[in-house]
């Protein structure tokens, strides 16, 4: 798979410590993520220059994932869905300044994946250029499919990611990067992959099975990018085409 973009998204919910397991994994290897925190889930405040600070020094690309994590935006009325985007996009910029790390949006991703065109305007009006909450899953069929609509790019992420194999299949960890890979050697061009801190960074031995992952993706020739730099690449060869 020499020349697959390869996308790496951080949903950020987890303990410090966890954060902290993932970030220095992450700065060994040398690659950048595009991390994706909400305002809060659950209990869990996680837009706090303590829970944060360990993204910002690592210099990763910070994207919004709204307010309060609503489990479906669409379903929320036009002000709600205002508020959950512009009130995290105005938060995460204050902890860009406050982490001395001065940031500019560029995507979104919606919680649960709840794909919504509804939002684009919204997101449109604040700058931003992608969207990455439509899902893609080639064992299942569904191919890596971005496209363009209403002035953004939209790229597609894999399902699924490492909690739904752990929470929700009751799987292994083991069996999260063999579905990843067969996952990877499908996706062609592009792979768009989701972790979370309190997923692939629980314990040492999992996240020693996802460093031995993220060494085999380099190893076939993969490059690791921002979403923001695979959706500049995604738009110019669609202008191109």
């Amino acid at each position: 798979m020499a020349d697959t973009r390869i996308g790496l998204c951080i949903d950020p919910v987890g303990t410090s410590q966890e954060v902290s397991r993932l970030c220095r994994l992450l700065d060994r290897m040398k690659i950048r993520a595009t991390v994706t925190p909400p305002g809060q889930v659950g209990q869990q405040t996680v837009s706090t220059l303590n829970h944060m600070r360990p993204f910002f020094e690592s210099d990763h690309e910070i994207v919004n994932h709204t307010l309060s994590h609503p489990v479906r935006i669409g379903f929320l009325s036009r002000e709600d869905k205002e508020k959950e985007i512009r009130l995290q996009h105005q938060r995460l910029l204050e902890l860009g300044q406050e982490a001395g790390k001065p940031i500019v949006l560029k995507g979104f991703r919606a919680p649960f994946y709840a794909y919504d065109e509804g939002i684009f305007d919204i997101l449109r009006s604040l700058g931003y250029a992608w969207d990455s909450s439509a899902l893609y899953s080639p064992l299942l069929g569904i191919p890596f499919a971005p496209f363009t609509r209403h002035g953004l790019v939209e790229i597609p992420v894999l399902f699924p990611d490492d909690m739904t194999i752990l929470d929700r299949m009751l799987q292994p960890a083991e069996t999260i990067f063999k579905i990843w890979w067969r996952s990877y050697e499908q996706s062609g061009r592009y792979f768009v992959f989701t972790i979370h801190p309190y997923g692939s960074a629980q314990s040492e031995a999992t996240l020693s099975a996802f460093e031995a992952f993220l060494v085999r993706l380099a190893e076939s020739g993969g490059k690791f990018l921002t979403l923001s730099e695979i959706a500049e690449e995604i738009a110019k060869s669609t202008a191109e085409g």
